[in-house]
């Protein structure tokens, strides 16, 4: 069985987007973990923004990955925004788990969040 997540990343205004596609699992955790540290402590980015719009499927290790990203962005004064939690599913999992993080309906939605 292949796992996939994909990753579709952008910075656009200040604002460091990252589209998740497919599954985040224990198996696709690290391809996310490891693309965050990168922005956040090599690039130096203040802002980000993860889009849940088209993410299938979350485990307990993906939710698990999310708080540790979250806890890493506030501690180096940065911000995260989730948006695109339409699917019920994935909405529902992140409920209980990440209900301090902000949440926007969509993409346009996090300029109007933010000043920069």
């Amino acid at each position: 069985m292949i796992v996939i997540l994909r990753l579709n990343i952008f910075f656009r205004k200040g604002l460091l987007f990252i589209r998740l596609n497919g599954i985040l699992t224990k198996e696709t955790a690290e391809t996310l973990s490891s693309s965050i540290d990168h922005f956040l402590y090599e690039s130096g980015v203040k802002y980000f923004c993860i889009n849940l719009e088209e993410l299938d499927y979350l485990d307990e290790e993906g939710i698990n990955v999310l708080k540790e990203k979250y806890s890493s962005i506030l501690k180096a004064n940065s911000y995260l925004i989730l948006c695109g939690c339409a699917n019920t599913y994935v909405e529902n999992a992140l409920k209980d788990e990440l209900g301090e993080v902000k949440k926007v309906r969509d993409e346009l939605s996090v300029f109007q969040m933010i000043e920069i």
